[in-house]
């Protein structure tokens, strides 16, 4: 890749506006950490030490500190002022650093069209209309409506006909943590990290997270209801990279967690967050798609919301090497609130499949009811992630951008455009 390098704008004004954070995220030379880090050291910005695999918790990174994660070849950077102008010279005179660019936020991908109204308010809404109604798919005359085994999202899918169980297979779920305490999980090899850097113990208090967890690995036989999840003998890797509050991250926690994930063994990479496309941006952020690339090379595939605001798609999801998902309603046409291709952002890459979005059932947090219908394109990609893991046990060198190729090559066709619902509907095998 060419070299980029793009200093922060100054002033915690001007990054809230253009929602950054005030550090950098760094791309180097695989196998050039150590020489990278060295030169970080002598420019004033040492080393912080990244949480071993086996903690639990990860501290905030000291301001002034740089943090290598070596496994993708990136960095955290978070300078002084004083050492900004000697990290930015640097970037620019070092042959093993490829870029240097500011770090962004993004958030959870979960909503309806009614999203702006703020996500707690959102979901209690549409969950008490949704109750009120059966789930119901029709396709070609034929009705798959929820019934006391299974739901009818997972009925549509092929998910209820399928003889995989994605055991064998490891999930990452990217997102708000995991209700470790839900009884639909007990029992189950699951590894739960919070990468915030709150310094607070792995646990999920928004809900999102353990829902979309729920779709693509929740169990055969659920304590209450039919069944729901997909990949129910799947092991779990659930990092929280998005905080409690509104569900925001950074792109330093997405990749930390993506590094963590492929260090890990993870067939399946789910991350059901976006940004919002602005005007004027590049089709794709280099460094996302530097990252999704790697992780996709090292045998993860990396499964990405396409957003909810019936616009282009952002970054993550814009990425060429992602697996990005659009959402289906009941009706198998396009969500209203889905992302997709537009005529106004050129050369941004639509959905690559879809995926039921539309009033799905799942797990959520045991304090407030233990299970939740919601919308959105986040719902959509943990149903790909699930149908993934599937595919990944029917054949053990389906990995990386085999399986992403193997996913897309089952879809069935949708009658909506492709660049609102890409190669058309997920199908179990």
């Amino acid at each position: 890749m060419e070299k980029k390098i793009i200093r922060t704008p100054r002033g915690t004004e001007l990054r809230a506006t253009a929602r950054l954070t005030g550090r950098y995220i760094m791309k180097f030379e695989r196998g050039a950490h150590g020489k990278v880090s060295a030169a970080l050291n002598d420019v004033g910005i040492p080393g912080a030490r990244e949480k071993p695999f086996r903690a639990k918790v990860a501290r905030a990174m000291p301001h002034g500190r740089h943090l290598v994660l070596p496994k993708l070849g990136f960095a955290i950077v978070d300078p002084h002022s004083a050492a900004e102008d000697a990290l930015l010279r640097l970037a620019a005179k070092q042959d093993e650093i490829h870029a240097l660019v500011p770090e962004g936020l993004v958030r959870l991908a979960s909503g309806s069209a009614d999203y702006v109204r703020g996500w707690r308010d959102a979901t209690d809404a549409i969950a008490a209309k949704l109750l009120s109604q059966p789930e119901v798919f029709r396709i070609a005359g034929a009705s798959f409506s929820t019934g006391p085994d299974f739901t009818a999202a997972l009925a549509i899918t092929g998910v209820s006909a399928s003889q995989l169980s994605g055991a064998g297979v490891k999930i990452a779920i990217l997102d708000t943590g995991l209700d470790c305490n839900h009884p639909d999980f007990r029992g189950r090899d699951i590894t739960c990290e919070n990468l915030v850097g709150d310094g607070m113990a792995c646990r999920d208090a928004n809900g999102h997270g353990t829902h979309c967890a729920g779709i693509a690995a929740g169990p055969r036989s659920p304590v209450q209801g039919p069944r729901y999840g997909i990949a129910y003998e799947s092991s779990l890797y659930a990092a929280r990279v998005l905080n409690d509050d509104g569900g925001i991250g950074s792109d330093g926690s997405i990749t930390q967690g993506i590094h963590r994930a492929v260090g890990l063994g993870c067939a399946v990479i789910s991350m059901s967050l976006e940004s919002i496309w602005q005007d004027g941006q590049d089709p794709t952020q280099s460094l996302y798609e530097e990252l999704i690339h790697d992780a996709t090379a090292a045998g993860s595939l990396v499964v990405v919301a396409a957003g909810n605001h019936h616009t282009a798609v952002g970054a993550p999801g814009n990425s060429p090497s992602a697996l990005t998902v659009g959402a289906i309603d009941q009706a198998l046409q396009t969500a209203s609130f889905s992302n997709r291709a537009t005529a106004t952002a050129s050369g941004v890459k639509g959905p690559d499949v879809a995926a039921p979005g539309v009033g799905i059932h799942s797990s959520w947090l045991t304090g407030a009811g233990s299970y939740k219908s919601l919308d959105g394109t986040s719902q959509a990609t943990a149903f790909v992630a699930g149908i993934a893991a599937l595919l990944a046990q029917s054949d053990s060198t389906l990995r990386g951008q085999k399986l992403k190729d193997a996913v897309i090559a089952k879809c069935r066709p949708l009658q909506d455009p492709v660049g609102e619902v890409g190669n058309g509907l997920v199908q179990a095998p």
